[in-house]
């Protein structure tokens, strides 16, 4: 008999289905696509920009949909985990213990930033310089435009932490943990796509007492892997949901 959590009581159903929110979004993209496919035929419209367009238009209506039934059938899967009928715990997380996550994430967040921006500017160095060897003429305003390029992802690296943190902290702090499915602070995660799976969960104390969940997914783009570290009481003794999550995900 798996063993359900109440820590810090609140009501699952009061959450708002984010997935449900993304789907209707992609929706309305798919009508707004559909209309600017027929727009040139409604217009008489036979210049050569008809083509693009509607071609254009036909393959982000489609995308639109597709991506809009996955959506749809992520909402039911987080319906089914707000209803208790996979739950397996759930909390709520206290102040200290939200910022103490959100300050981590945003460390994450800059440190494998630092990584990349380190080797695009390593390659985008390198083949400027390369360029520049071989031109005569305009070194110095090619060298200011390659370098001004560089500035954008610069940029990017060291806000999108800032940002990650921001977010993190207007997050609702609920923390549903389902058998194949989890929400936290906002997000929600699952991992019963076929070729998806559960590869890891355990107890962590560093940098804050809560459990690790480790899993991969496998979409149109191949396969990729996702880790959580959810932040939990004191009082809450994590064994027995570690236990019930090993045992929900046996092969």
């Amino acid at each position: 008999m798996l063993s359900i959590f109440f820590i810090n009581w609140f009501d699952p159903m009061h959450i708002a289905n984010s997935q449900r929110k993304i789907e209707k979004r992609f929706w309305f993209a798919a009508s707004f696509f559909f209309v600017l496919l027929f727009s040139p035929l409604i217009a008489d419209d036979s210049s050569y920009w008809q083509y693009p367009t509607v071609l254009g238009s036909l393959f982000l209506f489609i995308s639109s949909i597709f991506i809009a039934l996955i959506f749809r059938n992520r909402a039911k899967k987080m319906d089914t985990l707000k209803q208790g009928i996979s739950l397996l715990a759930k909390w709520e997380l206290s102040e200290s213990q939200l910022v103490e996550y959100a300050r981590e994430a945003k460390k994450e967040s800059l440190e494998k930033n630092k990584v990349i921006i380190s080797i695009i500017a390593f390659f985008f160095i390198f083949f400027t310089s390369v360029f520049l060897f071989f031109m005569d003429e305009d070194r110095l305003q090619f060298a200011i435009l390659m370098f001004s390029g560089l500035l954008f992802p610069l940029i990017a690296a060291f806000l999108m932490p800032v940002y990650t943190f921001n977010k993190q902290m207007n997050g609702d702090r609920k923390v549903l943990i389902g058998k194949k499915f989890a929400y936290f602070n906002g997000s929600f995660h699952n991992w019963d796509y076929p070729l998806s799976g559960l590869t890891k969960t355990t107890i962590i104390k560093k940098p804050f007492y809560g459990i690790f969940l480790s899993y991969y997914y496998t979409d149109r783009t191949l396969t990729h892997s996702a880790e959580l570290k959810i932040p939990a009481p004191t009082n809450l003794n994590l064994n027995e949901l570690v236990d019930n999550l090993k045992s929900a995900n046996k092969k």
